[in-house]
């Protein structure tokens, strides 16, 4: 938890960045991995590096995001990545988020 808020103060933010990296072990369908991984992603969001948390989640969450209050269509919007958002949208068959992202180039 510290780290978390050294993060978010800018308090050696590049070691707890590499921390909460290190707390993902790899296997997306571990739900440790998992809280990890959406541990890491709310907090670069929270710094707004939604490119970054992007990739994250769609590695590691794309199937649990919306379990845990995260929205990986609205986190394309917000990285500015409509691309990842069509893939993402193709993927699960969602016609209206792939519209978004044919729209939104």
């Amino acid at each position: 938890l510290i780290r978390y808020f050294q993060a978010l103060l800018n308090q050696n933010r590049d070691e707890a960045l590499a921390w909460f990296r290190g707390q993902i072990t790899g296997d997306p369908s571990d739900t440790d991995t998992q809280l990890a991984a959406y541990a890491l992603v709310d907090l670069l969001i929270r710094l707004d590096r939604h490119g970054e948390a992007l990739d994250l989640a769609l590695q590691y969450l794309p199937e649990t995001a919306e379990e845990f209050g995260l929205s990986i269509p609205e986190l394309c919007a917000k990285a500015g990545q409509f691309d990842k958002l069509r893939q993402f949208a193709r993927s699960r068959g969602d016609l209206l988020n792939f519209t978004a992202g044919l729209l939104s180039r």
